[in-house]
């Protein structure tokens, strides 16, 4: 079955384009931050609230380089804690399905990119921390892994290593207007724009790589497997987009605002269909790559999709 396998092969020109390879360790200095922002205010909408409209400018700073810290933050994780350990269990062949060799050679080179993004995100926090000595409030783990967590809970071990492939998998096909966006916005922080610029060329590769991968196992897992992580699938996505609100809420409450406040700000700013709208519009590439698979042919994950919100 793996013999004669003829790869896309994304990581052809690897050696020559990926950020570990070719790009120089984004330096952040004095001069790049004078009138600039450190995150774009849209990204940020609960900054448009009407209790936050006289808060300054000052403190709006503040409150966009704490979201580059949740941004860092929530990168970090998801490099170490979830890509990372599916890119080595596919490059050392840990699964029960066959694999071919070239996507194992290239699930290696995933390891290294993502291993150097859980780096520079790190390296990055600090120099922010340094230079403008507004402290990173947390590093506890964001909230999507605490979901994930929790969603696999119930599963066996073989079902969890599957689960963490799943959830990988949209992590490394959604397309995030982060990613899109950021290294042209000319408002912000000339290392932040190179930085973001730099992840997200790797990134377009993982893309291409993770949908091949897909395709190449989603016959061999046993049916009844799939269909319990696929009922989870939802939720997972949902989870990726989710605002992290225990770090929003110690960052509102660090700023004055009282509990009442802070309530009323998270829910007029995040409301449900909001943040289902943002999942749909960036996950085309997962959502059609479930459907050429074949997922939605089963009236059950459909339903699953549909009663989250996601009208695939």
């Amino acid at each position: 079955m793996t013999d004669n396998y003829t790869s896309q092969n994304a990581f052809h020109d690897w050696d020559k384009t990926a950020s570990v390879r070719c790009r120089p360790k984004r330096i952040l200095l004095s001069e790049h931050i004078e009138d600039k922002y450190f995150f774009p205010p849209e990204f940020a909408p609960f900054i448009e609230h009407d209790l936050l409209s006289n808060i300054g400018d000052d403190k709006k700073r503040i409150i966009l380089i704490h979201q580059l810290y949740s941004y860092l933050n929530f990168t970090q994780y998801l490099e170490h804690e979830a890509i990372c350990v599916v890119a080595y269990n596919v490059s050392m062949k840990k699964y029960d399905f066959k694999i071919p060799n070239i996507l194992c050679v290239n699930a290696r080179k995933i390891y290294v990119d993502e291993v150097y993004h859980w780096m520079f995100s790190i390296d990055f926090a600090e120099e922010i921390e340094a230079l403008t000595g507004v402290k990173n409030l947390s590093e506890s783990e964001p909230r999507f892994l605490r979901t994930l967590r929790e969603l696999m809970k119930k599963l066996n071990d073989g079902q969890k290593k599957l689960a963490l492939l799943f959830f990988t998998t949209i992590a490394e096909t959604l397309i995030t207007p982060t990613m899109g966006k950021f290294p042209k916005d000319e408002r912000l922080v000339l290392p932040v724009r190179e930085l973001i610029n730099d992840h997200s060329i790797d990134e377009l590769r993982h893309l291409r790589y993770f949908v091949e991968l897909f395709h190449f196992i989603w016959e061999q897992i046993d049916f009844d497997d799939r269909h319990i992580l696929c009922l989870l699938l939802p939720r997972m996505l949902y989870s990726y987009f989710e605002p992290d609100f225990d770090r929003i809420i110690q960052l509102l409450k660090l700023l004055g605002f009282s509990d009442e406040e802070i309530k009323r700000v998270l829910s007029d700013t995040y409301p449900k269909d909001r943040i289902v709208e943002n999942v749909m519009a960036s996950s085309t590439a997962t959502i059609k790559l479930f459907k050429d698979v074949g997922m939605f042919d089963d009236y059950k994950i459909k339903s699953a999709f549909h009663e989250e919100g996601f009208l695939v």
